[in-house]
């Protein structure tokens, strides 16, 4: 075959646009060949497959026809039409098992991925393996609908029998990575059901051994960012919101020691304070001798958004509401701010 590519790449009628050699990595199934896309005296573009009559034996039995049934089935779960999926299902017959249970980018793991319960609940029916790892990542199914957060999809394999305290390739758990997950999207219920959901069902050690580990993956994942700071200060929501899911850390900070916290609280954008509250910004943070509350405090009488943003999202704050003074506080700063 590689003499016959030669012959092909020596032919000045002839210019190779794209090669594949599938020798070395085979296709599902088994079939291998060199795949080529030619251009034919400058005109004309065709595809040209070199193989040997074994290969040749074997597309015509059984790989190809493999590899047939996963590029549909692949299409269908894209498309998140479980009806597809059956459909391909029955035109597979048999050989349906054996495709649902390749460890390279397993159909199982890509509709958990997508969220799909009612096609990860068909791929289990047509028995694939619930605790397939995948070839590269050994990350399983559960790994994936925890990683995006999909509770549906998570059940329905938990309810199959899904290992939960499998690790992969990286070392880590169904349950940590909906704890990244949650973490990027504190706001989504959905997320925080799936990690409620699995850590329900683990021990008391698991559940320790993955805060610990969530801890380290934070710690190491945040990165300070003077972006952030400068959003906040501009009052852009979608722009904060955007560096907080990049891991930008809420407690970001400027070359001259300006926090994006107490920029938005000084400023009064209660929308950017809430979204760095919510990604467990230090509210006892000091900048220049000042924490958060000593802000909001500074410029609660033209600013009471302020203040009131800070009692609604931390509970040491709610605690103080209930002190005289601080009662009149609020309810003085609101007044001045309707005059």
């Amino acid at each position: 075959m590689y003499e016959g590519l030669k012959l092909i790449d020596e032919d000045k009628n002839v210019e190779i646009v794209e090669f594949n050699d599938r020798c070395q990595t085979a296709l599902d199934g088994g079939f291998r060949d060199l795949q080529l896309t030619l251009r034919v005296q400058g005109k004309l573009v065709c595809e040209l497959q070199l193989t040997t009559k074994y290969m040749l034996f074997i597309k015509e039995s059984i790989g190809h026809t493999v590899f047939d049934i996963k590029r549909q089935l692949m299409a269908d779960v894209a498309a998140n039409s479980e009806l597809e999926c059956r459909k391909t299902l029955l035109w597979a017959g048999k050989d349906a098992e054996a495709v649902l249970r390749e460890n390279k980018k397993p159909l199982l793991h890509q509709a958990a991925s997508q969220g799909n319960s009612s096609i990860v609940q068909l791929f289990l029916e047509h028995r694939a393996d619930v605790n397939l790892e995948e070839k590269t990542t050994e990350c399983t199914a559960l790994h994936e609908a925890m990683g995006k957060g999909h509770a549906c999809a998570a059940w329905a394999l938990i309810s199959a029998g899904a290992k939960q305290d499998v690790k992969d390739a990286d070392g880590q758990t169904p349950l940590l990575l909906g704890l990244l997950h949650q973490r990027v999207h504190p706001e989504s219920e959905a997320v925080a059901r799936c990690v409620s959901m699995l850590a329900q069902r683990l021990g008391v050690e698991e559940l320790r051994d993955a805060k610990k580990q969530f801890s380290r993956e934070v710690e190491q994942r945040l990165k300070n960012s003077s972006e952030l700071v400068s959003a906040a200060y501009d009052d852009n929501v979608q722009q904060v919101v955007e560096h907080l899911r990049m891991w930008a850390n809420p407690n970001s900070a400027t070359n001259d020691g300006k926090h994006a916290l107490h920029r938005a609280l000084a400023q009064g954008h209660t929308a950017v304070a809430r979204q760095l509250l919510t990604y467990k910004a230090d509210i006892w943070l000091k900048e220049n001798g000042k924490s958060a509350l000593d802000v909001a405090l500074e410029v609660a009488a033209e600013k009471p958004g302020s203040l009131e943003v800070l009692v609604d999202f931390h509970e040491r704050y709610k605690a103080w509401a209930q002190l005289p003074v601080f009662g009149k506080l609020v309810s003085c700063s609101r007044l001045y701010s309707q005059r």
